[in-house]
Order: structure tokens, then C-alpha cells, then sequence
């Protein structure tokens, strides 16, 4: 009989010495435990989103979508960051390993499946452009439950909306 993806999951972290539990949240957040997920616009692929450039290395998105080889490949790289940095969350560990745009979020987003403490990134917001840091505190839009890409593209309508403001400012002492 196959066995379940999730079966799958917890077998390859029980091999890498990472809890289940942890390696399970990491592939919610990444694909929603979908073993045939694609992301990043065509160029992520499978459980962990292994990334063409990065872990998906030589193989093929076909490759990928294996949960088994998924899983191997991507929780390899989870493990060796923990053995690195043993007093981080899994959290932080996670968005380490896998290398997402805002790194504390997805932190907070992992930890939050664990039910570990929300402040266990070092670094608690998105960082901003330097010109903006403490102009737009609402920037920093991250909502339980929500992934690291709703976030960037809160962060970004907000930079929008700003800009948009300014220009009209500029306009009218014209």
C-alpha cells in the first residue's frame, strides 16, 4: 500500500532528526501539503517548493514533484541549518533553509503552526526602504495565517499608495 504524503513526510524528518510536526508545518506553508504544487511563477516545484537555481539543483520539476525526493531534498538542507544554529526557532530555521522574500515572516508563519512564540525572529517586521523606515508602521501588514507572499504584496500596495500620495502632493505646490 503507498504511503501518505504526510506518512512520507514524517518518515524522511524522523531521518534527518527533525520533528514531524516541524517538517509538516514547512510544507503547509510552502505548498499547502500538495505534492504537485507550483510556485514562483512556474519556477517551484512539489511539496517544499525545491526552486530552479537553488534546491531543486539538476532535477527536473517532474523530480520534484515526488513527495519522497521532495521531502529528502529539502528537509536535507533544514537539518544541516538547525545543526548550524541549534538555539534558533524552527521558524527561523525553516525560512533559513528555505530562503523565502521576507524571511520574518514566514518565521512567525511557521512558528505559528508550532505554536511557538511569535517573537522568535530576531528581526520582527519587513524591513522597508531606508526613506520609508517609520513613515508607514501599517506597511508591515503580516495577519496570522497569512503567507509571506500576502504580506509582500500588502507591504508593496501600501509603498504604492504612498508614492501615489506624494506625487499628488508635489503636484498640487506646483
Amino acid at each position: 500500500m503507498a504511503q501518505s504524503v504526510t506518512d512520507i513526510i514524517r518518515d524522511v524528518a524522523r531521518q534527518d532528526r527533525i520533528p514531524p510536526k516541524v517538517a509538516l508545518a514547512i510544507a503547509k506553508v510552502e505548498s499547502g501539503l500538495n505534492p504537485r504544487s507550483i510556485g514562483d511563477n512556474g519556477t517551484s516545484f512539489g511539496l517544499y517548493q525545491l526552486h530552479i537555481g537553488g534546491e531543486l539543483g539538476s532535477h527536473s520539476p517532474q523530480w520534484a514533484f515526488n513527495p519522497r525526493h521532495n521531502a529528502e531534498q529539502a528537509l536535507g538542507v533544514v537539518a544541516k541549518v538547525h545543526r548550524e544554529h541549534p538555539s534558533w526557532s524552527w521558524g527561523r530555521v525553516a525560512a533559513a533553509a528555505q530562503r523565502p522574500a521576507n524571511q520574518p515572516a514566514y518565521a512567525r508563519e511557521v512558528d505559528a503552526l508550532l505554536g511557538a512564540p511569535m517573537s522568535s525572529f530576531h528581526t520582527t517586521t519587513p524591513r522597508q526602504p531606508v526613506a520609508l523606515q517609520g513613515l508607514i508602521p501599517s506597511a508591515n501588514v503580516t495577519t496570522k495565517g497569512s503567507s509571506h507572499l500576502d504580506a509582500w504584496i500588502a507591504a508593496n500596495i501600501v509603498l504604492v499608495i504612498v508614492v501615489l500620495v506624494a506625487i499628488l502632493i508635489l503636484s498640487k505646490k506646483k
